[in-house]
């Protein structure tokens, strides 16, 4: 019998962030999907809601973001400021 694990909502990123964080790395959904080790179709669902978001896509997502930004591939006027806090937030809780 499997047993359900409580998610912490604060290591979830929502569809509509996955989305800003996709569009602030300037990455297309095929660029995003194969960064991230999914199928484009399978990037599409997370994207759209229609497939549930676990936190690891979420910390695949922000970990993708800084390494564009990084490669200064994201400028600092696009709004990511916050998510970036969040990334690193997240990234650190579950690797430090």
């Amino acid at each position: 019998m499997e047993t359900e694990v409580a998610v912490d909502p604060s290591n979830l990123i929502s569809p509509r962030e996955l989305y800003a964080l996709r569009k602030s790395a300037d990455m297309t959904q095929t660029m995003m999907a194969d960064a991230l080790g999914l199928t484009l179709r399978g990037y599409q669902k997370l994207e759209s809601g229609e497939s549930p978001m676990k936190p690891i896509h979420g910390k695949a997502a922000m970990f993708v973001l800084i390494e564009r930004m990084a490669e200064g591939h994201v400028s600092e006027d696009t709004g990511v400021r916050d998510l970036v806090t969040r990334a690193y937030g997240m990234l650190n809780s579950a690797f430090g």
